[in-house]
């Protein structure tokens, strides 16, 4: 949640810095010009798109994938075939 709050920090002033720089008068009142919302728009979708592709990127390091097959398990059930053990339906 640290990691969440700190960019979400980050986000805002980003974002306030990008609408102050591009405002234009209107009537004597500043206003937020369409270049300015656009560009934090696209500043906020960067942002999440980053995030996304290192989320899938971490979870995809971090999922175990299949077992290895065990070494022993074809020599012991080569072993059990020459002698006559059926160990599939566990009958000897």
């Amino acid at each position: 949640m640290v990691v969440v709050s700190v960019g979400s920090v980050v986000l805002n002033f980003v974002g306030a810095a990008v609408l102050k720089s591009t405002a234009v008068d209107v009537d004597g009142d500043p206003v937020n010009s369409s270049t300015g919302v656009v560009g934090y728009l696209a500043i906020a979708c960067g942002a999440f798109t980053v995030a996304a592709v290192l989320v899938l990127l971490l979870v995809r390091a971090t999922r175990p994938g299949p077992a290895p097959p065990s070494p022993n398990r074809n020599r012991e059930r080569d072993h059990d075939h020459e002698h006559g053990r059926d160990t599939v339906a566990g009958n000897p």
